[in-house]
């Protein structure tokens, strides 16, 4: 399938800010209260909500970050590369995919208040990546910040030309 037919199917939509496309499939019945939030951000939301998610070459995510937990669970397509930035320090890439004799793996984590952004990897014959995305707690646009590419450069210096190819 191409991609197009993919988003046409799952009836997709372009994701504002991030890029991407994607349909919420599931949202959790039940609220909670979160504690122990980063100072003046409060939330009252889902347990866990889930996204179909597809990355395309020209509709990749661009450089985010949610307080939130993200699980990524790979589907088909081609296999994609994920760049992590953290405050202290462990920063780098990770593989999401089947091709498991290349580093790929179909499941990653990425946890509250890492920066984070993902491209399809290099070498690919699809075009794109279907994924689910489940957040917990459950994905609110409050929680949600765009990076901004001279910040981040900033901050990450040794990254300038992977944050520069993750940011819009």
């Amino acid at each position: 399938m191409t991609a197009t037919e993919i988003i046409e199917r799952l009836q997709l939509e372009p994701l504002r800010d991030e890029g991407g496309y994607f349909r919420r499939i599931f949202t959790h019945p039940v609220r909670i209260e979160a504690e122990a939030l980063p100072e003046g951000f409060n939330w009252s939301r889902e347990i866990i909500t889930g996204i179909y998610y597809l990355v395309t070459n020209e509709h990749f995510s661009a450089m985010h970050r949610l307080h939130a937990t993200e699980t990524f669970h790979y589907h088909a397509g081609d296999s994609l590369e994920m760049l992590h930035l953290t405050a202290n320090g462990a920063c780098g890439w990770k593989r999401i995919g089947m091709s498991l004799d290349e580093g790929d793996e179909p499941f990653a984590v990425v946890p509250g208040d890492v920066w984070q952004g993902t491209r399809l990897a290099p070498g690919g014959t699809h075009g794109w990546a279907l994924l689910s995305v489940m957040v917990s707690p459950g994905f609110d646009w409050e929680d949600f910040q765009l990076g901004d590419r001279a910040l981040l450069v900033e901050q990450f210096p040794e990254w300038k030309d992977a944050i520069t190819a993750l940011t819009r």
